[in-house]
């Protein structure tokens, strides 16, 4: 990772801000542990990586807390990448975007041991723009858990949030994505879903999704789709000579293209495609 982005651009204190007038060109490494805050000032636009480390206390991994403050008509990409986890933690992001704000999630949370994610995105000025992409993968007799919120807190807001899920084996995952409106949300344009493929008959992933809209003149909805692949189809792939862990690959790869194509670092990209492929 070290030669993808430069050393010096490690982050681990406590609070880190973008001071206005500040560019950005290439994204922040950030390795959370305990409660980090970061601020992203007026007009500021920046990318910020996080990498989940496998540190521990007894028998747990240490929770990791990550607020941000979005000012007015900044932008934040924010990439997490959490994979290789032993042992269950939770892990909480939240953020608050000030009016013309955007901030763009892209998480990856591939081959954890009962994790839990909670995510909050609120926009608290008006035509600020929260997205949310998700891909979720587990194996064996793994477990994840993410929770998702949108919260709409001003006229004309945005976005939308997509939660990707692969299971195969006798792991099990359960999606929650929740789009939330308040009575100041008026002229919201946003959109829920939620996408699951099971590969193999034990395992499981529950997917729920979830509307909450409290004023008039909004335009929301949610979706929610659970495949999996049939006998049929595999035996179809085989039959052209294709063995059949590339097979799975095919599938697990085509089915989370739409999302991994959309994280903005050439360098992370890869890291997360390869990390799917293996």
């Amino acid at each position: 990772m070290k030669k993808i982005l430069p050393k010096q651009r490690l982050q681990s204190a406590q609070i880190i801000r973008f001071r206005a007038g500040t560019i950005s060109t290439e994204p922040v490494i950030l390795h959370p542990v305990g409660a980090v805050q970061i601020i992203v000032e007026a007009g500021v636009k920046a990318t910020i990586f996080e990498e989940i480390p496998t540190i521990k206390q007894g028998s747990r991994c240490l929770p990791a807390e990550i607020s941000i403050d979005i000012q007015k008509k900044a932008m934040l990409h924010y990439i997490a990448f959490v994979h290789g986890q032993k042992k269950p933690s939770r892990i909480i992001r939240k953020s608050r975007t000030a009016a013309g704000g955007a901030i763009h999630w892209h998480i990856a949370t591939l081959g954890e041991n009962g994790d839990r994610h909670e995510l909050t995105s609120e926009l608290i000025g008006k035509d600020a723009t929260s997205s949310v992409d998700w891909i979720s993968y587990v194996r064996g007799k793994e477990h994840q858990s993410i929770s998702v919120r949108n919260v709409f807190n001003a006229p004309n807001g945005g976005g939308e949030i997509t939660m990707k899920c692969v299971a195969e084996g006798k792991s099990s995952a359960t999606l929650h994505g929740m789009i939330e409106i308040t009575e100041k949300g008026r002229g919201t344009v946003t959109h829920l879903t939620e996408d699951a493929l099971m590969l193999d008959p034990r395992a499981t992933i529950d997917a729920i999704p979830a509307l909450e809209i409290r004023t008039n003149d909004v335009k929301a909805s949610h979706s929610a789709a659970i495949s999996k692949v049939s006998p049929e189809q595999l035996f179809y792939i085989l039959s052209r000579g294709i063995p059949e862990k590339e097979a799975r690959r095919m599938f697990i790869e085509g089915f989370l293209a739409e999302l991994t194509a959309k994280i903005p670092d050439e360098g992370i990209r890869g890291m997360i495609t390869k990390e799917i492929a293996t």
